[in-house]
């Protein structure tokens, strides 16, 4: 049986290139804001696709998500279905990057539904106690019962993986297929240079341990919206990752994915590009 621990996550990250830098701005304002900036990105990342994603998989979405806008690209959806075992489902979600890039997909959508496990991942490489990670019941949006049920479960996490500081072993403490299946789609897909847009707290979660890995890996991210949650805005200020959706969408399945998908075709449209010469 493969154990977590004998998998090299940082023989991988060797393996990793950032995309091209990002040109100085020019002076003055630019007319299409942020849409020119991240058709810029896409230009990087994506050299081979100059009019926008002409394929995007859509991992691992819990069901059809009823809120998707039409896209010009079609979208394939996959259920989220790991092995149990974290050794074998990190390792599935190696196999399903190299699996999307085979196939010519364009971008990875990547929803992860793991609120506990991701929650404590989170609070965990942050270095946050479970009340601050959480914010008070005002903050989270919910009641005090909820509350201090998630913060009682954040607690028993957070014992989990206290003092580990190894990504890999952090997996088999945090003993979550998803969220190892996540983290080793972003590595590979970074390998592969296949760009990703992140939705959610639970792809945030995988992103943060992935760019504990190697940072040249956040070159290849977008993250699709903000819950506005406490754990969420920090892992974004840390990860230097601005969300294309400031929405508050709390449910992780899938709609600011497909939204945010929409912003970039907007954004890697042929009047987008020429109203902002210099992105």
């Amino acid at each position: 049986m493969i154990r977590v621990e004998d998998l090299d996550l940082a023989a991988r990250a060797t393996d990793i290139e950032a995309p091209p830098k990002a040109p100085a701005p020019p002076p003055g304002r630019t007319e299409s804001g942020r849409l020119g900036a991240l058709a810029g990105w896409w230009e990087r990342v994506a050299p081979s696709a100059p009019g926008g994603p002409r394929r995007v998989e859509h991992r691992w979405v819990p069901g059809p998500v009823a809120l998707a806008p039409p896209s010009r690209a079609p979208v394939q959806e996959f259920p989220p279905e790991p092995p149990p075992a974290v050794a074998d489902a990190y390792l599935w979600g190696t196999a399903a990057a190299d699996a999307a890039a085979d196939a010519g997909t364009d971008l990875l959508l990547v929803s992860v539904a793991a609120a506990p496990a991701a929650a404590t991942l989170g609070a965990h490489l942050l270095g946050f106690d479970p009340v601050d990670a959480l914010g008070w019941p005002s903050r989270a949006g919910v009641d005090d019962a909820t509350w201090v049920a998630e913060v009682a479960a954040l607690r028993d996490g957070l014992r989990r993986v206290r003092a580990q500081f190894e990504p890999a072993v952090i997996l088999e403490a945090l003993g979550s297929p998803v969220v190892a299946a996540g983290v080793g789609l972003l590595l590979q897909a970074g390998v592969r240079r296949t760009p990703v847009v992140l939705d959610g707290a639970g792809a945030v979660a995988c992103a943060q341990l992935a760019y504990r890995v190697t940072r040249r890996v956040r070159g290849w991210w977008q993250v699709a919206q903000s819950s506005g949650s406490v754990l969420q805005e920090a892992a974004l200020e840390k990860l230097l990752l601005d969300p294309l959706l400031r929405l508050e969408i709390h449910a992780e399945d899938g709609t600011a994915a497909r939204l945010a998908l929409a912003v970039l075709e907007a954004a890697t449209a042929p009047a987008a590009r020429a109203a902002d010469p210099g992105a």
